[in-house]
């Protein structure tokens, strides 16, 4: 074995190596696909998600009949685990090179994806499952004697919300806002977008608050929905920029 086989062995990995299975050859657009389709699935699983009504009766008896109410939930589901696949591997990657800061901001937002990402899966079980078979049986029983089922109801309900706005503040507020600080990359997006992107996941995350505390309204509804639509295609940009990122 000569001297250079030697050097070759003990030496680290230099930078145009992959360090992980995130910076593999067509790893970079397999993940940008992989957020950009899943980006595309939770906007067709919000507009096909029916509204409540705000009456609580009426809202579960439309839940109860709703075809459309499981299958939304449905592709909010598989939206959210293809940006917890897709999202924290590119975190991963985007930290080569970086600095310690701008590193630790990234692991910041990948575990934040993932917790966040995790929970709203589950709650999307809740909301798509447990949420209809419980409206379902309460609409079954004589309104005479509907009490219990009314609050069995009831209290998955407020489950189901419950660990909505964590996953909301988590993927919605905390994800971008920290994402728009620290990405980098060949093709990242410029500041105005990233600010944006800041901008948006903040108003998420307080709007979220301000329902949770105070309920909501047409103005805080609104604004939500705003927020939600600009992170959303924050997601988009991040998606693209891994695409056409010239390491494949």
């Amino acid at each position: 074995m000569n001297d250079s086989s030697v050097q070759s062995a003990v030496t680290p990995p230099g930078p145009s190596e992959p360090l992980t299975a995130a910076a593999a050859p067509g790893g970079h657009r397999i993940q940008g696909w992989i957020v950009i389709g899943s980006a595309a699935l939770a906007v067709t699983g919000n507009v096909l998600h029916p509204r409540s009504t705000g009456d609580g009766v009426e809202t579960y008896r439309m839940i109860a009949d709703s075809i459309a109410w499981p299958v939304a939930t449905l592709l909010i589901g598989i939206a959210l685990t293809g940006l917890v696949i897709g999202v924290v591997p590119i975190c991963r990657s985007a930290r080569r090179g970086a600095t310690a800061g701008r590193a630790a901001v990234l692991d910041a937002a990948g575990w934040a994806l993932a917790v966040g990402g995790t929970i709203g899966i589950a709650q999307q079980g809740v909301d798509g499952i447990g949420l209809p078979r419980q409206a379902a049986a309460f609409v079954a029983v004589d309104p005479e004697w509907n009490a219990f089922p009314y609050w069995s109801v009831d209290a998955v309900a407020a489950i189901n919300s419950s660990l909505a706005v964590i996953w909301y503040v988590l993927v919605l507020g905390v994800v971008p806002v920290l994402l728009a600080v620290a990405y980098r990359g060949p093709y990242a997006p410029g500041r105005v977008i990233r600010s944006a992107a800041a901008a948006a996941g903040t108003l998420t995350a307080a709007t979220v608050a301000v329902i949770t505390v105070g309920g909501g309204n047409g103005v805080t509804d609104s604004l939500f929905l705003a927020g939600s639509l600009v992170v959303t295609g924050w997601f988009v940009v991040l998606g693209v920029a891994e695409v056409r990122d010239p390491r494949g």
